[in-house]
């Protein structure tokens, strides 16, 4: 997530990567890891410190078979690979259902612009709160099989009335996975 701000000044916030083995890509991409979180950290470009969520593969942040496919599916946007649209999308709308106390408004014309691109039925409707959005990532993770996740970032927000309406896998589903 947002590596669409690259250009912009994103010092205020940080930049998101997923990958699948997180020492790996810490190395790679010189990110100066935390002690004790080694999923954040700091990337230095052009002289300025960037803040970085690394999630990876296994971490809980998001459902890990999702997480696999993301990086299997993703798109080489104008700069560094990333999610491809669809991928970007309902991400997007997990995270700001989850991880978010309410829809941001920084999220809110992203998720629109993506639905007009996407041409997605519910586009028109005017979605913009977790109450109109959570029916579709419900249906969106009940429909491909995964399940929601707790992460081990305990400085992530979780929405727990949202896991209620997220699929959750039982023990003979973990098992058979």
């Amino acid at each position: 997530r947002n590596q669409t701000e690259l250009d912009n000044d994103i010092l205020d916030g940080d930049v998101d990567f997923l990958c699948n083995n997180l020492n790996r890509f810490c190395a790679a991409g010189n990110i100066i890891q935390r002690k004790r979180k080694r999923y954040k950290g700091r990337v230095s470009v052009a002289n300025k410190g960037i803040k970085c969520d690394v999630r990876y593969i296994g971490d809980g942040y998001m459902p890990e078979r999702w997480q696999l496919k993301m990086l299997q599916d993703r798109a080489l946007d104008s700069r560094c690979p990333a999610p491809n649209q669809v991928d970007l999308y309902f991400s997007l709308l997990f995270h700001v259902c989850l991880h978010k106390s309410e829809v941001p408004r920084k999220y809110l014309s992203v998720l629109q612009a993506l639905e007009a691109d996407l041409d997605l039925q519910w586009k028109d409707r005017g979605c913009s709160s977790q109450e109109d959005y959570r029916p579709i990532i419900a249906g969106f993770l009940k429909s491909h099989g995964y399940f929601s996740a707790m992460t081990i970032d305990k400085a992530v927000h979780l929405e727990k009335s949202a896991m209620d309406d997220f699929p959750a896998a039982t023990d003979n589903e973990v098992l058979n996975w």
